[in-house]
């Protein structure tokens, strides 16, 4: 599909979403001029036909620089399995889950902000299952272990 034609497909489905919500007696004479006011903002509410599409590039994600990848891997106990390292968030992410601690000797919590496809959910799943599976060497199997939300 071209940027054209799917550009066109939104405008008429933006289009007819508002016609038929606030101009759905045609015959009614305000509502006539719901439709002409509708279609004028319509017209500046996209671009002219002549637009070209703005692309944007996701940002690249850093792999791990402050410390070696098999360093970055070892703290999650091996569970990083891609063929290529893993991003400096993800390290800083599972250090901070699986060695810091608060000062009165708690594990740390955290909030990670990135884009798409930069592996938030490695951030908080391979501690995660680290845990688990530490705890799993243990005398815990009878307790609950985590409950993802």
């Amino acid at each position: 599909m071209k940027f054209s034609e799917l550009y066109r497909n939104n405008r008429n489905a933006v289009s007819k979403a508002l016609y038929s919500m606030w101009c759905g007696e045609a015959a009614n004479e305000s509502q006539s001029a719901y439709h002409a006011q509708l279609k004028t903002i319509i017209d500046d509410i996209f671009a002219s036909q002549k637009a070209m599409p703005l692309v944007q590039c996701m940002n690249s994600y850093e792999p791990v620089k402050s410390v070696s990848a098999d360093a970055a891997k070892a703290v999650v106990g091996g569970l990083w399995k891609p063929g290529y390292a893993p991003y400096e968030h993800q390290y800083k992410c599972w250090k901070v889950l699986l060695e810091d601690k608060t000062a009165d000797g708690k594990p740390k919590s955290i909030c990670v902000t990135t884009g798409t496809g930069s592996g938030k959910t490695e951030c908080f799943m391979l501690p995660l299952v680290k845990d688990l599976r530490d705890l799993n060497a243990g005398a815990h199997k009878e307790q609950i272990q985590a409950i993802p939300l």
